[in-house]
């Protein structure tokens, strides 16, 4: 079999393995908005959605001689603007109106400037390579290309896994201070002073990042407290 576009089965197996993981992703998206009913799924789902469109058009663009070029240049730059947005507001938490007061930063400031640009560099070279029409990007760099992109994913897992973190000890702040305010309010005078001191320490050392050890230790003595 020759692999070329004029093979029906070539163009068939190759849009089904470009349009899958994407569909894929989409799908679990949609569980978790019908199971959480949160937005930001919705919303995770239409960047997807968008991917989906660029790969289609791509196809239908070689197959009509450039005749929906123009369209997918349109949605390529959307998509791809909206993947980098996604990845740097949502996937890492560098959200520039808030980050500088809230977000504890594990790595120096200028590796978060340089994985920005690189990030954005490494999403338009998926849609330069299939984009319609051309095949020497295919032929020639497809494993430049390649390597390219497991690095891109590789540091967007580090900062992903770094937001993550930080998150969950935001959900675990904001637990302890509902906790706190509780215990200070009609637990005060059921003398629950000692109680709340504790949660009020294990509250700044999440906020500020300390150890886990450190807030480990307040936890293990709030614990003692409440038994």
């Amino acid at each position: 079999m020759v692999c070329n576009d004029s093979n029906p089965s070539y163009v068939a197996v190759r849009a089904t393995l470009l349009v899958l993981p994407f569909w894929l992703r989409l799908m679990q998206c949609c569980r978790q908005y019908r199971d959480t009913r949160l937005r930001k799924h919705a919303f995770n789902a239409l960047k997807y959605c968008t991917s989906i469109a660029v790969v289609a058009l791509s196809l239908v663009s070689s197959s009509e001689h450039n005749k929906w070029a123009y369209a997918w240049t349109c949605v390529s730059v959307l998509s791809s603007l909206y993947t980098f947005w996604w990845d740097i507001h949502m996937d890492w938490g560098l959200r520039i109106c808030r980050t500088a007061r809230t977000r504890t930063f594990v790595y120096p400031h200028w590796f978060y400037i340089v994985a920005v640009f690189l990030n954005g560099c490494a999403r338009l070279t998926w849609a330069v390579y299939i984009s319609p029409g051309q095949t020497v990007v295919r032929q020639h760099v497809v494993l430049v290309l390649g390597c390219v992109e497991l690095l891109r994913r590789a540091q967007w897992a580090l900062l992903r896994l770094e937001w993550e973190q930080h998150s969950r000890n935001i959900e675990a702040a904001a637990g302890l201070a509902r906790l706190f305010h509780s215990s200070t309010g009609a637990g005060a005078a059921a003398g629950l002073g000692d109680r709340a001191a504790v949660i009020r320490n294990l509250l700044g050392q999440l906020v500020q990042g300390s150890s886990q050890d450190e807030a480990a230790d307040l936890a293990q003595e709030y614990l003692l407290l409440d038994n």
